[in-house]
Order: C-alpha cells, then sequence, then structure tokens
C-alpha cells in the first residue's frame, strides 16, 4: 500500500516538474536558444510580468476593520 503512495507522489513530482519545465520553455524559449547558440539574447526593455498577476495601485487593507462591541443586545 505504501509503495502505490510512494509511487504516485513521485508521479505526481516528476509531472509538476514536467509541466513547470514547459512553461518556463514556453515563456523563455527564445532567450534560451540564443544562450545555447553563444549569441547574446534580445532582452525587451521593460521587465516581464507573469500573466497571471493582478497589480493593484494604491494601499490597502489586508483585512476588513474589525469592530468590538461590549453592549450587544
Amino acid at each position: 500500500m505504501f509503495q502505490n503512495a510512494y509511487a504516485l507522489f513521485f508521479l505526481a513530482a516528476l509531472a509538476g516538474s514536467a509541466v513547470a519545465l514547459w512553461a518556463l520553455l514556453r515563456a523563455h524559449g527564445r532567450e534560451v536558444i540564443a544562450v545555447l547558440r553563444g549569441q547574446t539574447p534580445h532582452l525587451p526593455h521593460t521587465p516581464a510580468r507573469p500573466r497571471r498577476a493582478r497589480i493593484r495601485s494604491g494601499r490597502r487593507l489586508a483585512f476588513a476593520p474589525v469592530t468590538f462591541s461590549i453592549c450587544r443586545i
């Protein structure tokens, strides 16, 4: 029973690593190929931003303000 659990964990870790490597190569494949060929990669002047990141402008509270009432009726 435990051997199956170890095998499942190993396969899940292997699949996760393969997906992460595939995403990395999809995002930066041209730069990797240029470096492997010995060329200087063409990098954009603006920093790359993750596709799924939301950037909020301004300060916002992390949690809603909590109000306590001593006399609740």
